[in-house]
């Protein structure tokens, strides 16, 4: 008996071929002749097995009826058989699949699942005493170091290992791992990050929580966001530090999100602008700072680093008119 495609689930078309009851070498054969799932067995049956090479009449009888039982069961299969099906694996974590997921408010239970599963316990409680989850106090690698008793080498190890394996289950390669990640969550790891990234090079703290809010209807406490900076971490965006080296110059809280941004060039040009801005008698306009930064630096910037020096600048206000 032939089946058509056209009336066969889409869910049940998707399904390996392990679910049907035939033998371990049919299943080898099958898989050898690149017939992985039931679609793939449906389209193969439609020509009654002519295109699969050593297939004998009894092992084609064998696969027919199993696959004929099986295609007559589905169809009182609820969606949570299906489910199970289509991926046995157990779940990490249960979250409605109904509701976009707020990564914020996710990503510690995620990242303590995850890393208690892989009984990799020391990495999370690593990365939640340098990031102040779960109510903890942030730490240095230093003070973590020492706390746990090797170095702060160590320390950095066995965080970077944790937040790799982060990335890789909630949004590199959640298919390695041998639990399912919601699939809603993976998908808005992937859509809120591309969405940050759409904005600036360098985006303050403040603009970040903007997009959060925006996106979860959701205001950000102060207890939220230890979390989300170590979600801005996972993602692969770089704090800036909050004062410059050398000088008074305070930086509003920041992170450098993509491009090419030259953090020493960055740095300069905000301690120049803090310096003209400081000196200056009257408020000065974008023109003019930009005139003066580039005459005493003898060349022009080929990234804005004035912009972004004013926008991240504590100490720096804009007046009106555009003048700082």
């Amino acid at each position: 008996m032939k089946n058509n495609l056209d009336v066969i689930s889409e869910n049940i078309l998707k399904l390996p071929i392990s679910v049907l009851t035939i033998s371990p070498r049919i299943q080898g054969f099958l898989l050898k002749q690149n017939i992985k799932n039931i679609q793939d067995l449906v389209i193969a049956q439609k020509t009654g097995f002519e295109n699969l090479h050593f297939i004998g009449e009894k092992s084609a009888k064998q696969i027919d009826e199993s696959l004929q039982g099986f295609l007559h069961k589905s169809k009182e299969f609820s969606k949570e058989k299906l489910e199970e099906l289509i991926d046995p694996r157990p779940s990490l974590l249960t979250i409605d699949d109904e509701i976009k997921p707020n990564l914020v408010t996710l990503i510690t239970p995620f990242s303590k699942k995850l890393l208690t599963n892989l009984q990799k316990e020391r990495e999370y409680e690593v990365i939640r005493r340098r990031y102040g989850l779960e109510g903890s106090d942030s730490y240095t690698l230093q003070e973590v170091g020492d706390y746990y008793g090797f170095t702060r080498e160590n320390a950095r190890q066995i965080e970077a290992r944790g937040i790799q394996n982060i990335k890789r289950a909630l949004y590199q390669n959640p298919d390695s791992f041998k639990w399912q990640i919601p699939d809603n969550l993976t998908q808005e790891a992937v859509t809120l990050c591309e969405i940050i990234r759409a904005g600036e090079e360098i985006q303050t703290e403040n603009e970040i929580i903007h997009i959060i809010r925006h996106r979860y209807m959701f205001e950000i406490t102060e207890k939220e966001i230890n979390a989300l900076q170590f979600l801005l971490i996972v993602f692969g965006f770089q704090p800036l530090p909050r004062r410059i080296s050398g000088s008074n110059v305070d930086f509003r809280a920041a992170w450098h999100v993509k491009g090419e941004v030259n953090r020493n060039n960055l740095y300069q040009v905000s301690k120049s602008v803090h310096k003209l801005l400081i000196n200056s008698v009257k408020p000065m306009s974008l023109f003019e700072l930009t005139s003066q930064v580039n005459r005493r630096r003898q060349r022009k910037m080929t990234v804005n680093y004035i912009h972004y020096a004013l926008k991240l600048c504590e100490q720096v206000e804009i007046a009106k008119n555009d003048l700082y």
